[in-house]
């Protein structure tokens, strides 16, 4: 093939691309969103909101493959997943399941989540675990400065199952 001919096919490639991702777009999520996770099933491997898993099926939103390239997978896949041809998925349903996987917005940057900052501690001085010290179920982490370690959440989620809420003794055992 010529390097005319190589550009020509790119191209063609290109606006079939571009040509289905217009079509995907215009239709309809929320109506895709019914047909991934109560008509064709596809929540049960792919997630409600097609995150994925490695155990099940890839991630498929946010961010989905091409148009194209999901089509084509799904109606020619010959490995876990079975292949839905147009008589079982229309095309037309096909295209609103991806609008709705273009709709999933990317989860939040686990920095912006307060919790899982670094500079949060779990109470005023380490070891206290009185009633002053706890303010409610999930405002054990008060912002302090000091790191936040799984392992001592974990002590105190075990204390409090241990001892209940309002316990005097601290994570010493005193």
């Amino acid at each position: 093939m010529t390097g005319f001919g190589i550009r020509v096919g790119l191209a063609a490639l290109a606006a079939g691309l571009v040509i289905g991702q217009g079509a995907a777009s215009a239709a309809d999520a929320a109506k895709g969103k019914i047909l991934f996770t109560q008509k064709y099933g596809c929540y049960q491997c792919h997630g409600n909101e097609g995150q994925g898993s490695s155990a099940t099926g890839p991630k498929l939103a946010p961010n989905p493959m091409p148009y194209e390239a999901l089509a084509n997978f799904v109606r020619t896949s010959a490995r876990e997943m079975p292949p839905y041809r147009e008589a079982v998925l229309p095309n037309d349903d096909l295209a609103d399941i991806y609008a709705y996987l273009q709709s999933i917005k990317p989860a939040a940057d686990y920095k912006a989540i307060p919790l899982l900052n670094d500079n949060w501690s779990l109470d005023r001085r380490p070891g206290d675990f009185g009633p002053a010290a706890f303010a409610g179920p999930f405002l054990l982490l008060r912002p302090l400065g000091a790191k936040l370690r799984a392992r001592d959440v974990s002590r105190r989620l075990a204390m409090i199952y241990t001892h209940g809420v309002g316990s005097k003794q601290n994570s010493r055992g005193e």
